[in-house]
């Protein structure tokens, strides 16, 4: 599993009866390349990346997915900076899609935009959280 795949897996009902052994990959790609290998017996990664590398994996296949939306490579900061700070780098990344010379980084990063998001826009995964037990000391 790559990153929160974790705690969509114990989100799943049942899935504490599997008897199944998880293991974190480095990346979402590392995910799959495990199983293309026969190194996991699924993997559980963001559907982005998988529409993205179906094509190089034709031994495997799509048997499931979790409709709900989630940010996309969200930028935390923590509520220790000073609210100065966090004003300079939001603005600063709110302006990057004004700026034409930024245009060529986020299409070598595959950036769509950057928007601001608020904790409404978490709800899902808040609730996948929930619903694997997570808690202030969970500890993986």
């Amino acid at each position: 599993m790559a990153s929160s795949g974790e705690f969509f897996f114990r989100a799943l009902p049942g899935v504490n009866n599997v008897g199944a052994q998880s293991s974190i990959a480095g990346n979402h790609q590392d995910a799959i390349d495990k199983l293309s290998k026969g190194e996991a017996d699924f993997a559980i990664i963001k559907n982005t990346v998988w529409d993205s590398l179906k094509s190089k994996y034709p031994n495997l296949t799509q048997v499931g997915q979790d409709g709900g939306q989630n940010p996309n490579e969200t930028l935390i900061i923590s509520n220790k900076i000073s609210q100065e700070t966090i004003k300079e780098v939001l603005n600063a990344l709110l302006s990057v899609d004004k700026n034409p010379a930024a245009a060529i980084v986020r299409e070598k990063m595959a950036i769509k935009n950057f928007q601001l998001t608020t904790t409404n826009d978490f709800a899902h995964t808040f609730s996948l959280l929930k619903r694997a037990g997570v808690t202030a000391d969970y500890d993986l």
